[in-house]
């Protein structure tokens, strides 16, 4: 296999398990922050530390403005790490590679690409429209997977796509737990209430493996 290729699949599968694990965080912080007297120390700023980049007077602007982060996270094409830009990222990798991934592998990405692309700044981030949004996507994410598993034979190129989105797995996994214990001055010994952790661990889909 081509060092290209190899490379092409290892970052498909890096970008699209990114996107998954955006999704899932933005997912978990919009439904637990419409409780705020519940979870009243919740804000966007974990989210918005792990994928975009802000300075400290931006971030403060934007963590308890939810549709400017949804925005700034999702379609924010000045944002490298939006979703947006994340399956554009995925889609040139696949479109690069068809010959060597399933045509059902590639049209889901097309399809999600298609998608995503339809999105504009005007698009309603509020409400029952951006729960709408944040779902539709989160299941192409999870088809996604579905799709290349069912699809994608048992060889080399399986093995970096797999290796691809491990790796992106492990990263995010370090990446979020590691910006929840900073917050507790990691502190570990001390003991916190589920619902300082149910964040992190719906984020994580952990919350019932606990």
């Amino acid at each position: 296999m081509l060092s290209r290729i190899a490379d092409s699949m290892f970052w498909l599968n890096r970008y699209m398990e990114r996107s998954d694990g955006l999704l899932r965080g933005v997912k978990t912080h919009y439904i637990l922050l419409l409780d705020k007297g519940v979870n009243e120390d919740l804000s966007w700023r974990t989210m918005l530390e792990s994928f975009a980049t802000h300075d400290e007077d931006e971030l403060k602007l934007l963590e308890n403005d939810t549709e400017n982060s949804l925005y700034k996270l999702l379609l924010d094409t000045a944002n490298q790490n939006s979703l947006k830009m994340m399956i554009h990222r995925a889609r040139e990798n696949a479109r690069g590679m068809q010959d060597h991934i399933t045509k059902e592998v590639w049209e889901h990405v097309n399809h999600m690409y298609h998608d995503a692309n339809q999105l504009s700044s005007s698009t309603s981030l509020q409400g029952f429209d951006a729960i709408k949004i944040i779902d539709s996507l989160s299941n192409e994410c999870i088809l996604f997977n579905g799709v290349s598993d069912t699809t994608m034979p048992r060889g080399m190129g399986w093995n970096f796509m797999n290796l691809g989105k491990f790796v992106e797995r492990c990263i995010l996994t370090i990446e979020l737990t590691h910006k929840y214990l900073s917050l507790i001055d990691f502190k570990t010994e001390e003991e916190k209430d589920i619902l300082f952790w149910r964040p992190l661990l719906l984020s994580l889909s952990a919350y019932q493996s606990r």
